[in-house]
């Protein structure tokens, strides 16, 4: 069984003392935030359970997310401007829910791109 320990470094709340773990125990991850790594709660639910949690450093998560530089962030910007087309064609209507779906279909058939995921991964670093 792991024994959890404080640890020293800034970015993590406890690191393991061993690599073997429980077979069904549950590693999460958490970033830096307050209401994450400040939670007693959380934390006590973690150890009761024998669960590992990992807490990255603070202001580095968006580094290692590479699905939201690559994807997501295209995904948004391409919604809006499917969005201002739409309204600029349509003088005078709202976008409702009965549209948002074909909205959705053109911005995410130009952000899933393999080029968009090649791009997104290495400007992460990965």
């Amino acid at each position: 069984m792991p024994i959890l320990r404080k640890c020293e470094a800034p970015s993590a709340i406890y690191e393991m003392s061993s690599n073997t773990a429980p077979k069904d125990a549950i590693s999460s991850s958490v970033d830096g935030h307050t209401t994450h790594c400040k939670n007693l709660e959380a934390l006590r639910l973690t150890r009761e359970n024998e669960d590992i949690l990992i807490q990255l450093p603070g202001h580095t998560t968006h580094r290692l997310q590479s699905l939201d530089r690559s994807f997501f962030k295209p995904m948004e910007v391409y919604y809006c401007q499917a969005a201002e087309k739409w309204l600029r064609s349509n003088p005078g209507r709202v976008i409702t829910q009965y549209h948002v779906a074909g909205l959705i279909n053109e911005a995410y058939s130009r952000a899933a791109a393999v080029e968009n995921a090649v791009n997104g991964f290495k400007g992460a670093g990965v």
